[in-house]
Formats: C-alpha cells, structure tokens, sequence
C-alpha cells in the first residue's frame, strides 16, 4: 500500500503541484531564476526512497508541456529587463554550453530562446517530439529563413 501511495504521489500530485508552484513564482513572486526552483536532477538509484525522487523532473517536465504554462523564460540582451516567460513551444531551446555572442546574435534577429540547465535539455531531447525545438545549427537557419520577412531594426 506505501509503495502505490508513494508512485501516485511522486508520479502525480507532486510533479502537479510543483508546476503550479513554478507558475506561481513566476506570476506573484517574480523569481529571477525559475530554474533554480526546478527539482535537481537525481542519481540512479535501484532501492529505498530516493527511487522515487529520480523520476520526479521527467515527471515535472512532462506536466509543464503537457499544459500551456508560461515557465520558460526568454533569453533576453538585456540583464536588467523584465523577465519574458512562455510556453516550451513557442521557444527553441538551447544548450547552456552555446556561447552567449551567438544567443544574443540569434535573438537580436527575432529568435526566441530559453536556456535551461543541460539535463532538462536532455529530457526535452527524450521527448522527441517536433513540437520542442531544440537549437542546432539547422533549426536555427531554418527559423532564421522563417523569420527573415519579419522587419528587423538592425536590418533596416
């Protein structure tokens, strides 16, 4: 019986509620790093309770794109502006490891990016669906070809 409260609870009610926690954050409290509020990701286990936790940001990941929730802040030029969040399939999503001269040069053309840490990008690549872009030097030219007809200020 402690073992199937236990799955309903870490592979249901939690994942739930902490989706609501992160849009909560972001809409009343105005969390500068909404990341830092997702759950860490978890070593393998095989036994004890840590065996629940590990699937608790796949489980959290798959709630969020699951719904429209605006968690996904934009990455934006400017440091100091008011933090954009939208839903993962309006954005591309990039790896932490691109270099920030290539970010602020996709977005200074109109791409919209988020930049979570590597081991959710990593759960969004499982995902594998074309919904959730991530970048790469394909799908950037392509959405950069997409958006070339909307006017840009550096182009004008």
């Amino acid at each position: 019986m402690v073992i199937e409260w236990n799955k309903l609870l870490f592979h249901e009610f939690i994942p739930k509620a902490w989706k609501v926690l992160l849009e909560v954050l972001i809409q009343a409290d105005g969390i500068i790093d909404v990341f830092r509020a997702w759950p860490d990701k978890q070593p393998l286990t095989l036994s004890g309770d840590t065996v629940y936790w590990q699937s608790l940001p796949t489980r959290l990941l798959h709630f969020v794109v699951s719904s429209p929730s605006p968690v996904w802040p934009v990455y934006s030029l400017h440091k100091n502006s008011l933090m954009k969040y939208k839903a993962l399939d309006h954005l591309m999503t990039s790896q932490p490891v691109i270099r920030e001269p290539v970010l602020r040069s996709l977005t200074t053309m109109g791409l919209e990016l988020t930049r979570p840490p590597a081991y959710l990008v990593d759960e969004i690549k499982k995902l594998a669906d074309p919904t959730y872009i991530i970048l790469t030097p394909e799908t950037a030219h392509h959405a950069l070809l997409v958006n070339i007809s909307v006017p840009h200020p550096i182009l004008c």
